[in-house]
């Protein structure tokens, strides 16, 4: 039934498009698995200056953090960021990861941006994803949360 639904398929054209946080959580994943993650969201098809990526680390790993600063520095990207939260009590999970990297982000230069959105650490996003899911948080007022499908491809098995 999923499959012969009609969706609309819109997209955002051009620069001027609303400012996003890509928030990664983290937590315990292998480092290549969100290597894989962290370049395929840096590609996608999105202005550069217009969104950045937060990799939001839970375990604290300091292999995740050497690698997101050194493939910043390396590759002169300015839109990737590591954070990770000092975790005490009830730890809130995945929800207090992604609540930690949105306060973290309002303390980045320019702020936070005007949306939010997230990906599992395990997700290669489509390079047109972006463009494809703010245009229906533009497009209608009313919405507060856009949700993708997930399909696996045959390359990567789910």
């Amino acid at each position: 039934m999923m499959w012969t639904r009609k969706r609309p398929r819109i997209r955002l054209l051009g620069e001027n498009v609303p400012s996003v946080d890509v928030i990664l959580p983290v937590c315990g994943e292998k480092l290549d698995i969100i290597q894989d993650t962290v370049r395929a969201t840096l590609n996608i098809d999105y202005p550069r200056h217009r969104f950045r990526v937060v990799v939001s680390d839970d375990g604290a790993n300091p292999k995740v953090r050497a690698w997101v600063e050194q493939h910043a520095a390396a590759s002169g990207i300015q839109n990737l960021f590591y954070t990770a939260r000092v975790k005490t009590g009830s730890a809130g999970y995945k929800a207090g990861n992604l609540n930690h990297a949105i306060k973290f982000v309002d303390g980045l230069p320019g702020g936070s941006a005007e949306f939010v959105a997230g990906l599992d650490a395990d997700m290669i996003p489509e390079p047109r994803w972006l463009r494809a899911v703010a245009a229906h948080i533009v497009r209608d007022s009313k919405l507060a949360l856009v949700c993708p499908t997930q399909v696996s491809s045959p390359e990567r098995p789910s």
